[in-house]
């Protein structure tokens, strides 16, 4: 009688090895015999870490449901995403691009007047979604009360921020809009009440105003992401960029609020156009470019983050530059 292999353990031992594998890894085993692809098939909680990893995911510990359901609501959403079908069409009739906004399952359309480029309805589509057995449902508001240039939602916290069409600081006849500016922010619900969006009722003050002073030769086209809104929990962005006249160089400036008691936390100036995105409830990424001569061009990269013991209020500084040399050269 040969001696006791690798098979010949218990088969709770086997599942807790195997426990501790990567996805590749069981991917292996699975195929080394039929005994241990038996194993892997039979125990739930290697099927609930494979269906994890496959998507892309880990487990927060925070659903209730037994793992034979979670098992099933990730194959079910896995399915979804193999063999989608578009559920709703949307077409824009008048052939301007709408502002719009998609979060949560929730996609946001703006509705502006034939002869203006500014927002004045919303109509908000709650999305048919197979996984969740959920129908399409639809409400509006038909009246903002004022000319919005952007909006961006949070659907969880029942916020919609819409960004006013901006006051000029220039008021000479026939002067261009350069950017400058007084820029109003309205925090509204998302729930229209008899087609209006009331003020947020968790919004201490419901209004809030930042006025843009770029220095002379700075001016806002409509390729840059200028009055740009970014939510975050708490925390609400403005970003604003703007680009020298004659060098295209440019400028991003950025604001962040505590929406719910108003307080501006930080403000920063960043001397690139750049992109802006939060990475989590404690920092934001700037990703900026300048061309240079000879068509190249220098990428710089920064990261800002907040003390998490600092207290409710958050105090942003930069831990991280990057330089990043010419991404388009041959």
């Amino acid at each position: 009688m040969g001696k006791p292999g690798f098979l010949h353990l218990p088969t709770e031992i086997l599942v807790a090895i195997i426990q501790i594998l990567d996805l590749r890894d069981i991917i292996a085993v699975l195929q080394i015999c039929r005994t241990l692809c038996a194993i892997i098939k039979d125990t739930q909680s290697l099927q609930y870490k494979l269906e994890l990893e496959s998507n892309g995911m880990v487990d927060d510990q925070s659903s209730t449901l037994p793992i034979a359901g979670r098992i099933e609501l990730l194959r079910r959403q896995n399915k979804v995403w193999h063999e989608w079908t578009p559920a709703t069409d949307f077409k824009q009739s008048n052939g301007r691009l709408p502002t719009y906004d998609f979060q949560k399952g929730i996609l946001s359309i703006g509705k502006s007047a034939d002869d203006s480029s500014m927002t004045r309805a919303i109509e908000f589509h709650r999305l048919r979604s197979t996984a969740l057995d959920s129908p399409h449902t639809l409400w509006s508001c038909n009246d903002l009360e004022v000319d919005v240039k952007d909006f961006t939602t949070d659907p969880e916290q029942d916020l919609i921020v819409l960004l006013e069409r901006p006051v000029p600081l220039s008021t000479a006849p026939g002067s261009e809009f350069d950017g400058r500016g007084i820029y109003k922010l309205h925090f509204r619900t998302m729930s229209a009440s008899a087609g209006v969006l009331p003020a947020h009722p968790r919004a201490a003050f419901p209004v809030l105003s930042v006025q843009v002073g770029m220095e002379d030769g700075f001016i806002t086209d409509a390729m840059l992401n200028n009055g740009t809104l970014f939510l975050r929990g708490n925390l609400f962005a403005f970003v604003h960029a703007a680009r020298r006249r004659h060098s295209g160089t440019g400028k991003t400036e950025v604001w962040i609020w505590d929406w719910l008691t108003g307080k501006l936390i930080h403000e920063y100036s960043f001397e690139q156009e750049a992109a802006f995105t939060f990475l989590d409830d404690f920092s934001y990424l700037l990703v900026g470019h300048v061309n240079m001569r000879w068509r190249t061009t220098s990428w710089h990269i920064e990261i800002h983050t907040s003390d998490q013991s600092s207290g409710p209020i958050p105090k942003f500084d930069k831990v991280v530059t990057l330089a990043l040399p010419d991404l388009t050269s041959q």
